[in-house]
């Protein structure tokens, strides 16, 4: 790590009123140490964006393709029925909201990093990661879907 804070971290001490050479009182130190907590916020909410924004890449085209044959194109993921995407799209919510309970009850762990670098790490895993892991997920639940004959 360097000598000092990064061009981020100066950035988002100014923007929260801090100075890294002043001492703070108690309630200040509460209010910056709440204020920089939403570090964690942030990677589940950049988690749970990308995680829609890829729903809906798997729906939207399964859904309506019957009815609009130009979103066909955009079916790449071929799941079997647009009942199947729906259900298999609602059942991998219900299942990955679970999954993300400990994180969020957890937090995210700090790391003695620079701002930027913990930026970049967090959209790294929880944005690629919130449009990726839906994709895989809702494949396997259709899948299972179709082996169990309840996609109709």
């Amino acid at each position: 790590m360097g000598s000092g804070p990064g061009p981020l971290e100066r950035l988002i001490y100014r923007w929260f009123g801090i100075s890294p050479n002043e001492e703070m009182t108690w309630t200040r130190y509460a209010i910056a140490f709440m204020m920089l907590s939403v570090v964690g916020i942030g990677a589940l909410t950049t988690f749970s964006i990308a995680n829609d924004v890829a729903k809906y890449f798997a729906i939207i085209p399964a859904a309506f393709a019957a009815t609009y044959p130009v979103l066909d194109v955009l079916n790449s993921m071929r799941l079997a029925t647009p009942r199947s995407a729906i259900l298999s799209a609602v059942i991998f919510n219900a299942l990955i909201i679970i999954a993300l309970i400990p994180l969020a009850l957890r937090g995210v762990r700090y790391r003695p990093l620079g701002a930027d670098r913990i930026l970049r790490d967090n959209i790294l895993l929880y944005g690629v990661g919130g449009v990726i892991i839906p994709f895989a997920g809702i494949k396997l639940i259709d899948l299972l879907l179709v082996a169990l004959g309840l996609a109709r």
